[in-house]
């Protein structure tokens, strides 16, 4: 199975969790709705470099153990952070689904920092990890 783009919905329902079959495959350990102990280990590495006048390319590696996804947050010329992506977990190092995001909607012009969160089984940051340190990408686009 190639997996190329991912995008999934938060689990809003403390009681709804992946049958066992796809939380095999994913590796992930029951229960699902506690999170993991401590939440998940936040990723490292992240980077951010301009991709195309108006793209940027956000990376990161490791890290996020116990996690079920991650979520990428920008923030525009000291704004607050906003969500802009939601990326599934690089399972067994798939070179079909690589850490990164690539921002098309960065605005151009702007300084911009971007940060990655690694998420528990909802989208709160309850039983997620921290938010690693934020990566500058001073006048992205210009």
């Amino acid at each position: 199975m190639k997996l190329t783009d991912c995008a999934f919905v938060a689990n809003k329902c403390e009681r709804v969790v992946p049958d066992e079959k796809t939380a095999t495959k994913f590796g992930l350990r029951p229960p699902l709705t506690a999170g993991a102990p401590g939440g998940p280990t936040p990723p490292t590495k992240v980077a951010a470099a301009a991709e195309q006048p108006d793209a940027v390319r956000v990376t990161w590696a490791g890290g996020a153990e116990g996690a079920v996804g991650f979520r990428v947050e920008r923030q525009t010329a000291g704004g607050k952070w906003k969500v802009i992506a939601y990326r599934p977990p690089c399972l067994q190092t798939d070179p079909a689904n690589p850490q990164t995001w690539v921002d098309f909607t960065a605005p151009p012009g702007k300084d911009l920092m971007y940060r990655v969160v690694a998420l528990g089984t909802d989208d709160t940051d309850k039983g997620a990890s921290e938010p690693t340190a934020a990566v500058a990408l001073p006048g992205a686009g210009k």
